[in-house]
């Protein structure tokens, strides 16, 4: 992804967000994670208005990942790691 440009590319699409002079409005229909939320006209880079269904979630990551950081140790202890991440999630 670094070779074909895709940070670059991104790079430019949030300055032009962060730049532009319209009024943005955010739609979340399901997730909104981490740098992806970031980059989509959030609340970070000065969007005007955002709206999310009521179903929707925005957060730094997903359960999943975040059960795999912060509870790295005792899944790993686990017997069954599986039924472990499954019983913490």
């Amino acid at each position: 992804q670094e070779f074909g440009g895709i940070i670059l590319h991104g790079a430019k699409l949030l300055y032009a967000f962060c730049e532009a002079t319209v009024p943005k409005v955010t739609l979340i229909t399901r997730k909104g994670y981490g740098g992806a939320y970031d980059v989509m006209s959030s609340k970070h880079i000065r969007g005007d208005i955002n709206f999310a269904y009521p179903f929707s979630e925005i957060a730094v990551m997903g359960s999943d990942g975040a059960v795999n950081i912060i509870f790295r140790k005792e899944i790993e202890k686990a017997k069954d790691a599986q039924q472990e991440r499954a019983r913490l999630t």
